[in-house]
């Protein structure tokens, strides 16, 4: 708590959590996660998934990587060789990963 700035330091103590406020809804199955595809309103996919190996956070980049309203946003470390260390050295995922890549966009 003590790297937190002053507001994010208030906040916590308020709420004892700093994801904890209106309109931020936890996904936590597959069928809610297959919904997000299909939503229409901006929103932001929160993943702890960095290296996009496997996992629902693949199936969200697929479905907004060609949107020109989505910003994907990539913070920390993702190791060479995955789909998360491709796209944060502006690759398209290599095609030697058939199972992952098979319907990324071209």
């Amino acid at each position: 708590m003590h790297l937190l700035n002053e507001e994010a330091q208030s906040f916590y103590q308020a709420h004892q959590s700093l994801f904890d406020f209106e309109n931020l809804i936890y996904v936590e199955d597959l069928k809610t996660s297959r919904l997000i595809s299909n939503y229409n309103e901006p929103c932001i996919i929160i993943s702890s998934s960095g290296m996009i190996q496997g996992g629902r956070i693949e199936s969200h980049i697929k479905a907004n990587i060609q949107n020109p309203y989505a910003t994907i946003l990539m913070i920390g470390y993702a190791a060479e060789g995955t789909i998360g260390h491709d796209l944060i050295h502006g690759k398209k995922p290599s095609a030697s990963r058939e199972k992952t890549c098979r319907s990324w966009p071209r």
